[in-house]
């Protein structure tokens, strides 16, 4: 009874990551693997259909175990293509109807046509064994011929999927091995075996969300969540593109998150007791961008002049002092000159266009002496 259960969390872990996958997949297409997302879907299936089998008592006949051996092999080829897709190998649509056309043949001949069991257990071995060295073979190319590298969760992303594949290739095989003749007992094992194996990796998959929608994209998601919050920003061009920035918008308009928080990550962190000054030139050092990139990111994503865009910060900052109590102990003048201001005009005028109020008015609300 207990594996009816296990059966059929790893039917609901798996619904429930194929359709936050498939949810974010409407926005985000670039980065999804699809093949991940069939992977999910043939999962939830075998296992609601595993779990109520075995939670109703229902014996599978010897005469109809052919075709339920035969559908535990059909994602072999599915975890293969997922490995190419996520190493970022070019797949046409040739080789997809080769692959699954493959899949087909196997499930012909282990459900249409009478030859000795032991060969078809022999036949399905070097089927999931070829595809075996296959899928290990990609990532030892990737890394070492072609010299190439991914980030660390990318890596145990392959890995995880990498250790599944082993896992249920393994347990099919020596399960099929040993029950020629029954196939009604191998099909039972290894559905109760995987369902624990699954909810496993299935439980990684949900402490780590970059697995469902790629790092790239996970991170993208969570920046587009953090600026929403940041008004000043906006997640698309506010203009139309000039002539002459097209070649720069090539270039930069894929990564203008990247540089956005890069941005805001270096204001968070910088110190304006130091003596380098808050403005165009720190900024495009500080983060290691090129000038032009960084004038186009300013220039087409944020609401302020490039001007404003300054003077906006440093009135941030002017806030969080006086929230802190700055001006009890300091006078106002102290206050300018400790947040780049060059006259007590341009900080009053400043002041109050990002406020809406006066250093007067804050002064009464606040109850600060200034």
């Amino acid at each position: 009874m207990i594996y009816s259960y296990t059966n059929f969390l790893a039917a609901f872990l798996a619904t429930v990551a194929f359709g936050v996958t498939l949810h974010y997949s409407k926005k985000n297409k670039e980065s999804i693997n699809y093949y991940f997302l069939i992977i999910l879907l043939l999962l939830a299936l075998q296992k609601s259909f595993a779990a109520s089998k075995i939670l109703f008592n229902v014996t599978i006949e010897n005469k109809l175990s052919h075709s339920y051996i035969a559908i535990i092999f059909i994602p072999i080829p599915l975890f293969y293509l997922f490995t190419k897709e996520s190493l970022k190998y070019k797949i046409t649509l040739k080789e997809n109807l080769a692959h699954f056309t493959i899949v087909f043949i196997v499930m012909l001949i282990n459900i249409f046509i009478k030859i000795n069991e032991t060969l078809k257990v022999i036949h399905l071995f070097i089927f999931s064994t070829t595809y075996l060295f296959l899928i290990v073979q990609k990532p030892i190319l990737y890394f070492k011929k072609e010299k190439k590298d991914l980030l660390k969760s990318k890596k145990i992303w392959l890995f995880l999927m990498l250790s599944i594949f082993i896992l249920l290739y393994t347990t099919a095989n020596i399960f099929l091995f040993r029950h020629t003749e029954n196939k009604s007992i191998p099909i039972k094992e290894f559905y109760n075996i995987t369902s624990i194996i699954w909810i496993t990796c299935l439980t990684y998959l949900f402490i780590h969300p970059e697995i469902f929608f790629g790092v790239e994209n996970l991170k993208s998601i969570i920046r587009k969540e953090e600026i929403t919050f940041k008004s000043i920003w906006k997640l698309k061009p506010i203009k139309k593109i000039k002539a002459y920035d097209q070649k720069v918008h090539d270039k930069v308009a894929s990564n203008a998150i990247d540089i956005i928080n890069k941005i805001e990550r270096y204001i968070d962190d910088y110190d304006f007791h130091s003596n380098l000054p808050l403005d165009f030139t720190s900024i495009s050092e500080g983060i290691n961008i090129n000038a032009y990139h960084l004038n186009y990111v300013l220039k087409y994503y944020c609401i302020f002049s490039k001007n404003d865009f300054f003077n906006y910060y440093k009135i941030m900052h002017v806030l969080a002092l006086i929230e802190k109590g700055y001006l009890h102990n300091k006078s106002i003048n102290s206050l300018i000159s400790d947040s780049h201001f060059k006259s007590q005009k341009t900080f009053s005028n400043n002041f109050k266009k990002f406020t809406g109020k006066s250093p007067q008015e804050i002064n009464k609300l606040l109850k600060f002496k200034m």
